[in-house]
Parts: C-alpha cells; sequence; structure tokens
C-alpha cells in the first residue's frame, strides 16, 4: 500500500530519454532528496538538474559507490562525481518507474 505522501512527485521521460536506463514515456515516482547522503546507496536512481549551454537538463542517473580520499564512501552518477559541478541540483531519488510496452515487431 503506497498510501499519500503528498512530496512525492513524478516524472515522464522525454526525448531524447534517459538514456539506458529508461524509455521515452517512462513514469517514474520520486521522493524529493533530503540532502543528507544516506539515502544514497550504489544501484540508486536519481533526478539531477545541470545548467546546459543556455538552459537546463534534468536527467536520471544511476549511482555508482566509491571511496574518497578520506575513505568515507561518495556517489558518483554514471560514472561522474557528484555534484557534476556547482551548480548541479540532486532533486530527488526514483523509488518506482512504469515502463511502456515495447511495440511489436511486424516482419
Amino acid at each position: 500500500a503506497w498510501g499519500h505522501d503528498p512530496e512525492l512527485f513524478g516524472v515522464r521521460v522525454g526525448l531524447p530519454g534517459a538514456g539506458r536506463l529508461y524509455p521515452a514515456g517512462s513514469l517514474l515516482l520520486c521522493r524529493p532528496y533530503s540532502g543528507g547522503g544516506e539515502d544514497l546507496v550504489a544501484g540508486c536512481r536519481v533526478i539531477v538538474q545541470q545548467p546546459l549551454g543556455a538552459g537546463m537538463e534534468v536527467t536520471v542517473r544511476e549511482l555508482i559507490a566509491g571511496r574518497s580520499k578520506s575513505g568515507r564512501m561518495v556517489a558518483y552518477p554514471d560514472g561522474l562525481r557528484w555534484p557534476a559541478g556547482p551548480s548541479a541540483i540532486l532533486l530527488g531519488v526514483v523509488i518506482a518507474s512504469w515502463q511502456p510496452e515495447l511495440a511489436p515487431h511486424t516482419p
């Protein structure tokens, strides 16, 4: 039972899509990122907003784990050090998704 949580938000994946993670048309249920880092674990997927040229890019990244020089566990989205830059914002953590069925292929 999901219940009602007013802080949850949805994201619809558009073109060009989220790369290998979700096809265009997918719906993602997300919870806002708390900022503490405690809810980031290897394999979780996050919504990231960062400047791209004159606009903004909102994308989905899958986190992998690594260790900083001090030995603390740190998160890297798709192999890029997090945050990607001083203006990058981690908006939320994906908790569920719905992906459209692929169209049947007819020969």
